[in-house]
């Protein structure tokens, strides 16, 4: 039987492969170089999902965020999401977009490149977990929305979960923002054999 730390820290690898080769596809597309933290990896209840949200020092003093959702579905279940201060998605969307838009055509365009970027980072992330462990993910449609720092843990949903925070920054650019992977509790069953097979054939 691993432990819970053993568990935590083989999820983490999981989610790490997952974000470098999403953190390679990003950079190739906005021709910078992205910068991922190590992925933390904790097992909480939905009640104190709004204290590890509090990402105000982590990501900037804007107090607006951006955020594309996208759940997903099969035998690892949850949300994905990309979190980014409205500062900081109109400076992503201006690379993205080589400068060429004005301040309005930026707000305008932003749901449309947060969603790319969204798709990007989530389906490299998620692809590469369901392509390592064997399970089929499906994913929904993506949602755009937009919520005050404080609304934070309103936009997920009431569960138990595994939660996974990997902070993102682009370099030379004051660029910061989050990848939150939240899994349901019946995926922690289907994760753990995984993890538990994982480290019987290490053995």
């Amino acid at each position: 039987m691993i432990t819970r730390d053993e568990f935590d820290d083989a999820i983490s690898e999981l989610v790490n492969v997952g974000v470098g080769r999403a953190a390679a596809s990003l950079s190739s597309m906005v021709k910078e170089r992205i910068e991922l933290s190590v992925p933390k990896v904790i097992t909480i209840s939905f009640s104190e999902l709004g204290f590890h949200l509090g990402l105000e020092k982590e990501i900037s003093d804007d107090p607006n965020v951006s955020i594309v959702q996208q759940n997903f579905v099969g035998k690892v279940g949850g949300t994905a999401s990309i979190l980014f201060p409205v500062s900081s998605a109109r400076k992503l969307v201006a690379l993205l977009t080589d400068g060429a838009l004005t301040s309005e055509e930026l707000d305008l365009e932003m749901e449309a490149a947060l969603t790319e970027v969204g798709n990007i980072l989530i389906n490299g992330v998620m692809g590469t977990i369901g392509n390592i462990t064997g399970m089929e993910i499906n994913f929904q449609l993506p949602e755009y929305l937009k919520c005050s720092k404080g609304e934070l843990e309103h936009a997920f949903q009431n569960r138990d979960l595994l939660l996974a925070m990997v902070l993102i920054a682009i370099s030379g650019q004051e660029i910061k923002g989050h990848l939150i992977l939240l899994f349901d509790l019946p995926s922690l069953e289907s994760l753990q054999n995984f993890v538990e097979h994982m480290y019987e054939d290490r053995d």
